[in-house]
């Protein structure tokens, strides 16, 4: 047990202490989605997900961002934005429509 709670330990702390220098991550240049907009006034999220560039890539212009206002995109599909963090395994960072709400996917 001692030994588990250590690795979880180990591998959150290595994932926030990180930075994405050294990384090879290629994220696209704008947000993308693995679905399509759906009908305006349908349930999902309005707009792509609000986001803000992780400072080891933009440590200047850290200014919330969001993309795609006039679209609604139904529950589960995912945005992948134009943004590196640490613990993104080389693609741009990921969010989830959750009912109406986009999430971060760590």
């Amino acid at each position: 047990m001692t030994r588990l709670v250590a690795g979880l330990l180990l591998v959150v702390v290595g994932c926030h202490g990180s930075s994405t220098q050294g990384v090879a991550c290629t994220p696209p240049t704008v947000t993308t989605y693995d679905c399509q907009p759906i009908v305006a006034g349908s349930a999902g999220c309005v707009g792509g997900p609000v986001w803000t560039p992780s400072k080891s890539s933009s440590p200047i212009d850290a200014a919330p961002r969001t993309e795609d206002l006039d679209k609604t995109f139904p529950a589960h599909c995912i945005a992948t934005i134009p943004d590196c963090g640490c613990c993104y395994g080389g693609t741009g960072r990921q969010f989830e429509c959750m009912g109406t709400t986009w999430l971060e996917l760590l």
